[in-house]
């Protein structure tokens, strides 16, 4: 009986800030209608481009997180004051 709680509370997962795939979407195209609003073409070709170095980024964040993880690395709080 514990061993079915114990694997339950294993299976739960921190959904604080979890969003559905519909939402996101729609979250997105959004924003992209907002940001294009009024903008020329270099501008919105230099936004785009900003935001996928942005994503990039956060793609490589991800990557050494899930690595650090699976080593069991934990490193300190680096949170940037800006």
């Amino acid at each position: 009986m514990n061993e079915k709680k114990e694997q339950k509370s294993e299976q739960k997962k921190d959904t604080k800030g979890t969003v559905g795939t519909e939402q996101l979407v729609a979250v997105a195209s959004v924003l992209a209608v907002a940001i294009a609003d009024n903008m020329t073409e270099v501008q919105l070709a230099t936004v785009t481009n900003l935001l996928q170095l942005v994503t990039a980024n956060l793609l490589a964040i991800t990557a050494q997180r899930a690595i650090n993880d699976r080593q069991g690395i934990v490193l300190p709080d680096t949170t940037l004051f800006l």
